[in-house]
């Protein structure tokens, strides 16, 4: 049986707009053999032919590993990709991760490897559940064969030093480097089939482009091979996630600690009035409509924008269905306009209501009011995020990271407020504050 490795390989990002990977448009995949370029006079990636050398990376032990034991007599699909903390690349990794089991019918290998130590990449292993294999690449050697590199500057490493991504403690290094994403196909005896590679961070190849790559090359046959043994994952590769919890330095650690911040938020028994937001297709909702007889979570959140949301969106998305299974609805509302909504909502196929409130009606009546400066619109705008943009207003206000929770008589029972834009509350705490309320069935 001959294997197809998927290899991901992954530098870091910089932060701008709604975190939704696009896909390479058909006319691209069309000449499925040619390359995207950053400049004339310096094209990214491998162009077609060369064979791969030995070049060594390490697993997520730490031991090293060799390009000849990867790929050496095996079909691979090697993908470069941004960083285990880099949103684009986390919807990617779980596109990815969600068609597998198609990968493996047709005798698919899946590998990742990103510049990230091998401790970061553990993480990425436990943060998705991976059923295949992650490998770390901090020295670039791979990055600089394949030619997918990029230095980042020095105010772009103090851009992402803002959002808390640091660079070296990523990689555990001091080059600054970080990875155009690239898909490269290397037959069995190590030679590149197809090369493609983007400066532009939000694209990647869907899962089933790849598949058609792979049909291009004459890598699949008609019907998938039977699985066997070999093919299938071991069963203590990737030990699952504790808790799907946020890393501790973005979470409070005692239940007794989520208070209110400088007096905002709400008291307890304060009853919801009669209040207008709109979904996420535009459409206009009462508070009755999405509170009455509902026991509800309600989280405010800053804006599609925003990394500490989104990664909080995706932790709540993806333990979504234990809070279903205790009757309690889960709601996210935010400034942002219907469109930059519906966008967050589909970027991580977010299960539960995604609300606009860009006329700041529930932001108002919670108490969770954020008005920025000057100064802060500009470091904004600096980061090429633009709050008018995604609120469709001009007020420049945002909510402060907020979560509620309601009764069926739309009374409040639980308030917290915090003004830290990096701190969010944990899917441990959540459920804490569930059996705290005595809403665990």
């Amino acid at each position: 049986m001959q294997f197809i490795s998927v290899l991901a390989i992954s530098g870091l990002f910089l932060l701008s707009g709604c975190f939704h990977t696009k896909p390479v448009s058909s006319d691209n995949l069309n000449n499925i053999l040619e390359q995207s370029t950053e400049t004339d006079a310096h094209p990214v990636g491998q162009p077609m032919a060369p064979v791969v050398p030995p070049i060594s990376a390490y697993d997520i032990d730490g031991a090293h590993v060799s390009s000849q034991d990867i790929l050496s007599g095996q079909r691979s699909l090697v993908i470069f990709y941004r960083g285990g903390w880099c949103p684009y690349c986390n919807n990617y990794i779980q596109q990815v991760k969600r068609r597998y089991d198609d990968f493996k019918l047709y005798g698919i290998k899946v590998l990742f490897i990103s510049v990230d130590a091998p401790d970061s990449s553990q993480t990425t292993v436990n943060k998705h559940d991976l059923p295949f294999e992650v490998l770390s690449d901090p020295e670039l050697n791979w990055h600089r064969f394949f030619n997918v590199t990029k230095s980042l500057s020095d105010n772009e490493v103090r851009q992402l030093k803002y959002f808390g991504m640091n660079v070296e403690q990523s990689s555990g290094q001091k080059h600054h480097v970080i990875a155009h994403p690239g898909i490269f196909a290397i037959d069995a005896d190590m030679t590149i089939r197809y090369a493609y590679a983007d400066e532009d961070y939000k694209v990647r190849p869907s899962p089933d482009q790849l598949l058609n790559i792979a049909k291009e090359l004459n890598w699949l046959s008609s019907t998938p091979p039977p699985a066997t043994k070999d093919m299938m994952p071991t069963q203590d590769t990737n030990p699952p996630k504790e808790a799907n919890t946020l890393p501790k330095k973005k979470a409070y650690t005692k239940i007794d600690q989520l208070g209110r911040d400088d007096g905002l938020g709400l008291d307890i028994g304060e009853h919801i009035p009669d209040l207008h937001v709109m979904n996420h297709l535009g459409q206009h909702q009462n508070t009755e409509q999405l509170f009455k007889d509902q026991k509800t979570l309600l989280v405010f959140y800053r804006g599609g924008w925003c990394p500490y949301c989104n990664q909080h969106i995706y932790d709540v998305t993806k333990a979504y269905q234990q809070f279903q299974e205790h009757g309690v609805q889960v709601v996210f509302v935010s400034v942002d306009h219907p469109t930059s909504a519906a966008k967050t909502k589909a970027s991580y196929e977010i299960p539960f209501p995604v609300l606009s409130d860009s006329s700041l009606a529930l932001v108002t009546f919670f108490n969770v009011l954020n008005p920025l400066d000057d100064a802060y619109l500009e470091k904004l705008k600096s980061f090429n995020i633009d709050i008018e943009g995604a609120s469709g207003k001009t007020h420049h206000t945002l909510p402060h990271p907020a979560l509620f929770a309601i009764d069926e008589d739309m009374k409040i029972q639980f308030s917290h407020v915090n003004t830290d834009h990096t701190q969010r509350v944990s899917i441990e705490q959540m459920h804490s504050v569930l059996a705290q309320l005595g809403w665990l069935k």
